[in-house]
């Protein structure tokens, strides 16, 4: 290499160092958030004598089974996981073939699609658990906002993002790896960017 190349692989390592510094950050910040919540449900505890409080507790606590996210043991293709206001569960495909598995195999029908409107990008997928509830306004926006930011859109200042539900999203025989078939969607204006309160919990 010479000095200009040298210059530039120092150069695109420490950007590499500073994103993986703040992934980092935002992963202990989430961890010790549900840590200190954990300590003081086990503090209230510790101190009740109320019926009413220990089942309150034990209600927010326990694991429901429909709530668990089941992960192919043998799947090959990985997402980036996030978390959304503590709560909702989302997945962004790194490639054309995660892409493909996440929104066809991956998804629930009832699950919310996006992807960055006529753009390459990532297929995003929020996971809906309670379909009856299904997911507020607010966090659509943000999964379009995480959907334009994994895209050719992430330095616009703002994106054209088409969402769906799963169930709208077909692989037609013989289409390229990464394309899908929408049957119906909407669309939404949004920065692209990583919303508040959007963690990264597993890459």
């Amino acid at each position: 290499f010479g000095p200009k190349e040298n210059i530039d692989k120092y150069f695109e390592k420490a950007k590499d160092e500073k994103v993986n510094y703040k992934k980092s950050v935002e992963l202990y910040n989430f961890t010790k958030e549900k840590y200190d919540s954990l300590r003081e449900d086990y503090d209230i505890y510790k101190k009740t004598n109320s019926e009413v409080d220990v089942e309150r507790l034990h209600k927010k606590l326990i694991f429901k089974k429909d709530n668990i996210i089941k992960m192919d043991s043998g799947l090959k293709f990985k997402f980036w996981h996030y978390i959304i206001d503590d709560t909702y569960h989302v997945f962004v495909g790194r490639d054309s073939k995660s892409n493909d598995y996440l929104s066809v195999k991956f998804a629930k029908q009832n699950d919310y699609w996006f992807h960055a409107r006529g753009l390459p990008g990532s297929h995003v997928v929020i996971r809906v658990d309670n379909v009856k509830e299904g997911i507020p306004k607010d966090i659509i926006k943000k999964g379009a906002s995480l959907a334009a930011y994994y895209s050719k859109a992430k330095t616009a200042g703002t994106a054209p993002v088409s969402y769906t539900l799963a169930k709208f999203v077909y692989k037609k025989k013989g289409m390229e790896p990464g394309k899908v078939f929408l049957t119906k969607e909407s669309t939404l204006l949004v920065k692209p960017e990583i919303p508040k309160n959007c963690i990264l919990i597993d890459e």
